[in-house]
C-alpha cells in the first residue's frame, strides 16, 4: 500500500479480535510497517475494545509520533474510511466471487485504489474539518504528538 494506507489483515469469521492479537499484529506487521515508511504518518484507530486496552495503548505511545488518541464513539460521519469501506461494499456487490481467495485478492485491490490521495479526497470532503471543529466529543480533537 502507499500514502499512509497499511496493509489489510485479514480474520476467519470465527476469529475475535482480542487486545493481546491486536498487539502482536501492531508489533509484528503493522509498526514496521509504518516505520519504513514515514514518521510524518498520523495514527488513527476507533475506540474498539482491542484498540483502547491498556497494553495496546502503550504500544502506540511509545512508538506512534502523532496519533488522534481521541475518536468519537460511532461516528461514522468522521470517518472517511467508513466511506472508502462503503465504496468497496458496493463494487463487491457487484462481483461474483467465489471463494476467501478471490475475495482478498478483490478486497486489497480496491483499498489499493480507493486509498490513492486522489481518490481518498472524495471519501474525505469536510470530514476532518467537521472532526477537528466538532465539539460532541468533549475535547479538542487534533491529533498529539508523542
Amino acid at each position: 500500500m502507499r500514502h499512509g494506507a497499511t496493509p489489510l489483515q485479514f480474520f476467519s469469521a470465527k476469529e475475535t479480535i482480542t487486545e493481546g492479537r491486536y498487539v502482536r499484529m501492531l508489533r509484528t506487521q503493522i509498526l514496521p510497517w509504518v516505520r519504513e515508511r514515514s514518521n510524518n504518518l498520523v495514527w488513527q484507530q476507533d475506540n474498539a475494545p482491542a484498540h483502547k486496552g491498556a497494553d495496546s495503548m502503550a504500544l502506540l505511545e511509545r512508538q506512534v509520533k502523532r496519533w488522534i488518541r481521541h475518536w468519537c464513539a460511532r461516528s461514522p460521519d468522521f470517518s472517511a474510511i467508513e466511506r472508502v469501506w462503503a465504496a468497496i461494499q458496493q463494487r463487491l456487490d457487484t462481483l461474483y466471487l467465489r471463494n476467501s481467495v478471490q475475495l482478498k485478492e478483490v478486497v486489497n485491490f480496491l483499498w489499493g485504489y480507493y486509498t490513492q490521495p486522489s481518490v481518498f479526497k472524495t471519501f474525505v470532503g469536510k470530514t476532518y474539518e467537521n472532526f477537528h471543529r466538532s465539539k460532541d466529543c468533549g475535547w479538542d480533537n487534533k491529533y498529539e504528538e508523542a
